[in-house]
């Protein structure tokens, strides 16, 4: 079973919603500098302010949050980080979630081996995703990504795997790199999923996009 992009709607927060096909689209105008002053382009840094040893989070930064489990955050990624890579940049897509939890799994076309890092790294024709390697008890304890030369990816995207709070406001290098990030978050259409959006949104920094499935 391999994943796919399945039907979802997207918003900015207070926007109209948009299909994942203009998201894509979206994205693929921000890699390529078309956006105004101000936009997802211009605001994304390409590190976080704070790092622990290690981490290496080259270029652009995108972070998928499932806002609940089963939100579908695994398949938004995967969708990103393929539109991303169509625009010609360099692109590497993150799985975070702990080993066993991995929504990623069946997305690998090729396995590449195991980094000394702790992360298993793979891909998809030519996309690489690295996954978590070992089972995990917290986002805290994710450890931080294999090192890359500069300047050999343009565009990183995480699919968090964890709960928002961990990724978004706990002890882990996510919820530092949160704070420099183009954040995408993921929810089910159905009431208890959307009250749990608010409350994510509450506490999300910056100026989120969300990500609706159902």
């Amino acid at each position: 079973m391999s994943i796919s992009a399945a039907p979802v709607t997207v918003a900015p927060v207070g926007v109209a919603q948009v299909s994942v096909t203009e998201l894509q689209a979206a994205l693929r105008a921000a890699w390529a500098g078309q956006f105004r002053a101000g936009s997802l382009c211009g605001s994304t840094r390409t590190r976080p302010p704070h790092r622990q040893p290690g981490a290496a989070l080259s270029g652009r930064l995108v972070m998928v949050v499932g806002c609940h489990g089963g939100a579908g955050a695994s398949t938004i990624a995967l969708s990103v980080a393929q539109a991303a890579g169509e625009s010609g940049r360099s692109v590497r897509l993150l799985d975070c979630a702990s080993a066993e939890r991995s929504g990623l799994l069946t997305a690998v076309d090729a396995e590449l081996g195991v980094e000394p890092s702790g992360w298993r790294r793979g891909r998809r024709g030519r996309l690489p995703i690295d996954r978590v390697a070992e089972v995990l008890a917290s986002a805290a304890d994710v450890p931080a990504p294999a090192e890359e030369a500069p300047g050999q990816v343009e565009v990183t995207v995480l699919d968090t795997g964890w709960g928002a709070t961990g990724v978004l406001s706990g002890d882990s290098w996510m919820a530092r790199a949160a704070e420099s990030a183009a954040i995408v978050l993921v929810a089910r259409a159905t009431i208890p999923a959307l009250r749990r959006l608010e409350q994510v949104l509450a506490t999300c920094p910056g100026d989120p996009v969300v990500a609706v499935q159902g």
